[in-house]
C-alpha cells in the first residue's frame, strides 16, 4: 500500500480449488508452513503449486487485459399478468374468535400428548382469550 493506494493486479484467472487426490501431499494448507514468521517475514514463505490449489494467472502478454463491454440498452420485461395477485372471491366470514367445543379440545389435548396440568392450563388461556 502506497500513502492510501492499493496496488492492484489484474487476474485472469483466480485460484482453483480442488478436492485433494492425498491429504498428506496435496493439502495446501497443511503443506505452508507459517509458524515462526512475523508481520516482517511472512514475505519469504513459499506456496507450493499443488494440484488441489491451482494458482491465480495474471494476465500478461499472452493473455491481454479484456476490454470492458459498452453497456447495451435494457430491454423491460413485460409480463402479462399482473405482479399482485388477490382472489377477489374470498371473502373474509367473521372477526370472532372461534370457540372450542369440548369435544374438539379433548381431540386437541390427545393430538398434542398433554399431561393433565398441561390440558387444565391450555383450557383455562382459552377460556382467558375468549371471554
Amino acid at each position: 500500500m502506497v500513502k492510501g493506494k492499493f496496488k492492484c493486479y489484474v487476474i485472469d484467472v483466480p485460484m482453483i480449488w480442488r478436492e485433494q487426490r492425498n491429504h498428506s501431499d496435496d493439502c495446501y494448507f497443511c503443506s505452508v508452513k507459517v509458524q515462526g514468521h512475523s508481520k516482517m517475514t511472512k514475505s519469504r514463505i513459499t506456496y507450493p503449486n499443488l494440484p488441489s490449489a491451482l494458482r491465480p494467472v495474471a494476465h500478461g502478454l499472452r493473455i491481454p487485459v479484456p476490454k470492458a463491454l459498452v453497456a447495451s440498452k435494457v430491454q423491460e420485461c413485460v409480463d402479462s399478468e399482473p405482479e399482485d395477485q388477490f382472489d377477489t372471491s374470498f371473502e373474509v366470514q367473521s372477526d370472532a374468535p372461534k370457540l372450542f367445543s369440548q369435544k374438539d379440545l379433548n381431540d386437541l389435548v390427545r393430538d398434542l400428548d398433554l399431561s393433565k396440568e398441561s390440558a387444565m392450563l391450555l383450557g383455562s388461556r382459552l377460556k382467558e382469550e375468549t371471554f
